[in-house]
């Protein structure tokens, strides 16, 4: 049987995970995630706070990915953040983002080395 090389163009790769198409899609695919955690309707309250609750504040932040990794080109990262204390209980207990980016079709895993 024949062996049959594949060799990348890593530069090209590069240039495509740069463009506006891609980077577009990534805020996209981060705005979504922030908007099905809200869809949740989790709520947190605050020390000295009156009402009910107020709606759980979820922050997306695009920036480039270099430097975190492998990555070695300036593509598009969206960080999705719980902007709240209480975020990370309710990801524990609840898993807000877990649910949230698999909504959006991501594959969410854990790594536990």
């Amino acid at each position: 049987m024949a062996r049959t090389r594949v060799r990348l163009d890593s530069r090209g790769l590069a240039r495509v995970m740069e463009s506006a198409g891609v980077t577009a899609m990534t805020t996209r695919a981060s705005e979504q995630t922030a908007a099905a955690v809200r869809a949740q309707g989790r709520t947190v309250h605050s020390p000295g706070q009156r009402s009910l609750g107020t709606e759980l504040p979820v922050d997306v932040d695009m920036r480039p990915a270099r430097g975190t990794g492998r990555i070695r080109d300036h593509r598009a990262m969206g960080v999705v953040t719980l902007v709240h204390p209480a975020g990370l209980g309710m990801q524990a207990e609840h898993g807000v983002l877990t649910r949230a980016a698999a909504t959006t079709g991501a594959q969410v895993t854990t790594d536990v080395e």
